[in-house]
């Protein structure tokens, strides 16, 4: 069970956009692991405008493991706003820590999102699974969480590699898994090498796998990078595995299985991967790397 006072050590972050097919297998498996593992977690599910199953899937889920599963749904809102949030156990909106009387507090953000959404009906906002991801990361640092973990909901994660990526953390403070074992197709080992070239020509930095779903991250290091990506990068993970390459910040990697997606669709297509490339080119040129 979560302390009733202080931070906990370790934010999970799940962006999730139509999985009902795959997400009952994924938190059937990472649950267990990460309790082992990590022990004192919270898992932020960030519903990025599902239209399937998975809104009832993740509500379920969260009254499963209510100290343990919080639901954030993109409702109502333009870029860089606070998410919508809902609970984990009763029906009121998400609560990450308490204040100085004991009582819940949220952060301010959260406060303001939802006071500009009453009286309004909540509209499901799809907003990529980058902005999704940059969502959760802000959630996890104003939580007070000491590192921030993100998997992806498909499938593909396997968290048999998790222990030896939190064990690194204690001489890191960034942690990847790099796709080493790929198992969802040739076409995307390519794509995945040509994402390494373009960060390497554009940015100037190597990064071994810059759009890893799997990667653990000291939430200092990462509060400070994501204030530098805009609210229309389209591959946030990438634009900011580029920023904490060039900051002073300690990294590793270890090699991982990357399985076959369970279900749902890729957040880029492989016929799309030519125009999202022009369009990441372009907007790493814009991006603010430096060194500080």
């Amino acid at each position: 069970m979560i302390p009733s006072s202080g931070a906990c050590p370790l934010a999970v972050i799940l962006p999730v956009f139509n999985e009902a097919r795959a997400l009952p297998a994924v938190l059937e498996e990472w649950m267990p692991v990460l309790e082992r593992v990590a022990g004192n977690f919270l898992l932020l599910a960030i519903d990025d405008g599902s239209t399937d199953a998975t809104p009832t899937l993740l509500a379920e889920a969260a009254q499963r493991w209510p100290d343990r599963i919080r639901v954030v749904s993109h409702v109502n809102e333009t870029p860089g706003q606070a998410p919508r949030h809902f609970g984990g156990s009763g029906s009121r909106p998400d609560r990450l820590e308490k204040n100085k009387s004991g009582e819940d507090a949220d952060p301010p953000e959260m406060q303001k999102s939802r006071g500009s959404l009453r009286g309004m009906e909540p509209t499901r906002i799809n907003r990529g699974h980058g902005q999704s991801c940059l969502a959760g990361y802000r959630l996890a640092a104003e939580s007070g969480a000491e590192w921030v973990f993100q998997i992806d909901s498909d499938g593909q994660c396997d968290p048999a590699f998790f222990e030896h990526v939190w064990e690194l953390r204690k001489s890191a403070d960034v942690v990847y898994g790099v796709r080493v074992r790929r198992e969802d197709g040739w076409k995307r080992v390519l794509a995945s090498a040509l994402l390494r070239l373009l960060v390497r020509i554009r940015c100037g930095v190597w990064c071994a796998d810059p759009n890893s779903p799997y990667r653990l991250m000291r939430s200092t290091a990462l509060s400070k990078a994501i204030t530098e990506i805009p609210p229309d990068f389209f591959l946030a993970n990438v634009a900011l595995a580029a920023l904490l390459r060039r900051r002073n910040v300690l990294h590793a990697s270890t090699p991982i299985r990357f399985r076959a997606r369970i279900g749902g669709e890729p957040s880029v297509p492989l016929r799309s991967f030519g125009q999202r490339a022009l369009e990441l080119w372009k907007q790493l040129g814009s991006l603010r790397v430096r060194n500080d």
